[in-house]
């Protein structure tokens, strides 16, 4: 008596909640702008999902908000506060999550203080300098991707042309060889930086799932955690031996990576009583 009372229970309960939430769906009062949704399918079906006439991101920027400016004050404001605007609400959250103290995911005067260090390092004449650095690693890569391999059909173009994009990087940043300078059966830095940057990708790509879980996952992935220590340690050092060449007062030395470059900028605006960047800060940048 007890098990057929409960059943019909949840079968009133069911019934109860599938009429309740399809006349919410459908109530004719509700004149809201967009396609109705259908109960369980959504908009997959009236969007053309379903069918495959479209597929889904074509789909989700259809049914995006879109605005026109047509005020010049509206204007102002959007060009004078750019940073928030230019910047998709997601891939900051994302970033957020992967460098939360990082430009591309704060806003307002964070993005500020660390605007004033990092924007002046991506000018033309801080950028030319490493000029020769990126060509001299793509020379290398046509050398021995392209020329040795005289008639062979290259089917990893794409990849080959990421590991080139990582050394430059590596060059640039660290002023580490990521193609040569790798041990043998050991985790260096080229092991770490292909680590992470390959999750971060990954989780860059399931940007719709929701912030919390995207934690988690990062908190339990051995390889991220793995890859972000040894690239924090890395960081860790450059940043202490920039500090005692600043403290050596050999500051004629040109800065030899873009780390470093930062750590000058921050160590010229402490001296002067300006706050600056925590070392965190320097390593999310």
């Amino acid at each position: 008596m007890f098990f057929s009372t409960t059943i019909a229970l949840l079968v009133i309960c069911v019934l109860t909640i599938y009429w309740y939430l399809k006349g919410n769906g459908t109530n004719p009062n509700k004149k809201l702008p967009g396609l109705e949704p259908q109960w369980i399918l959504g908009n997959l079906r009236s969007t053309g999902v379903i069918s495959g006439r479209v597929v889904l991101y074509e789909a989700l920027a259809e049914l995006k908000a879109k605005f026109v400016l047509s005020r010049i004050d509206h204007v102002q404001h959007v060009l004078a506060d750019r940073h928030t605007y230019d910047i998709a609400e997601t891939t900051a959250r994302n970033f957020g999550v992967l460098f939360p103290t990082g430009l591309i995911a704060l806003r307002g005067n964070e993005w500020k203080r660390h605007a004033r260090f990092i924007l002046p390092m991506l000018k033309r004449a801080k950028v030319l300098p490493y000029l020769n650095t990126i060509v001299t690693c793509t020379d290398r890569f046509i050398d021995e991707k392209l020329t040795r391999r005289n008639g062979e059909i290259h089917m990893d173009l794409v990849e080959q042309s990421q590991r080139l994009l990582l050394s430059i990087i590596g060059f640039i940043a660290f002023d580490y060889d990521l193609e040569t300078t790798s041990t043998s059966g050991t985790f260096d830095l080229r092991d770490a930086f292909n680590d992470f940057v390959r999750i971060g990708n990954q989780f860059i790509l399931i940007s719709g799932i929701p912030l919390w879980l995207g934690k988690l996952i990062l908190r339990m992935s051995s390889q991220y955690q793995r890859a972000l220590r040894t690239m924090k340690h890395y960081v860790t050092n450059m940043i202490n031996e920039e500090k005692t060449r600043q403290q050596e007062a050999t500051s004629s030395i040109r800065p030899i990576n873009l780390i470093a470059s930062l750590v000058s900028a921050v160590q010229l605006e402490s001296s002067e009583g300006v706050p600056s960047l925590t070392p965190n800060e320097v390593f999310d940048e």
